[in-house]
């Protein structure tokens, strides 16, 4: 019996809430794990020309030592303080929770003036 089908049976009230989850146990399958984010993709649809300027899948280990690096750099040679605040141990943590999750849509932007349209998302 599918999961479905147990709180159609709850709804209808046929069974209780603890017969309901235990049925729900009985009928668990191994579910095959989901793969995890490994990469970030960037993709930006030009409105006014329709131009798609797509980026290759960036591995989520090289934009971490990317930012990092970009980061270091930045606030070796800016005066902006609010940048040399950014913790980079703060940012490797970041990126290590992405991939520890499924893939999924990060930024999704329409600018309505001009139909241009950025997303930016995990693979």
């Amino acid at each position: 019996m599918k999961t479905h089908e147990i709180i159609d049976k709850l709804e209808k009230n046929k069974i209780t809430v603890d017969q309901a989850v235990e049925e729900i146990f009985q009928t668990q399958v191994e579910i095959e794990p989901q793969k995890k984010a490994k990469f970030l993709k960037i993709k930006v649809i030009d409105g006014e020309e329709g131009k798609k300027i797509n980026i290759p899948p960036l591995p989520l280990g090289l934009v971490n030592g990317l930012t990092s690096f970009g980061l270091l750099l930045g606030a070796k040679f800016s005066d902006d303080e609010d940048l040399k605040k950014i913790n980079r141990k703060d940012l490797k943590k970041l990126f290590d929770e992405l991939r520890k999750h499924p893939p999924f849509k990060l930024v999704d932007v329409l600018d309505e003036s001009d139909g241009t349209k950025v997303e930016i998302y995990t693979k």
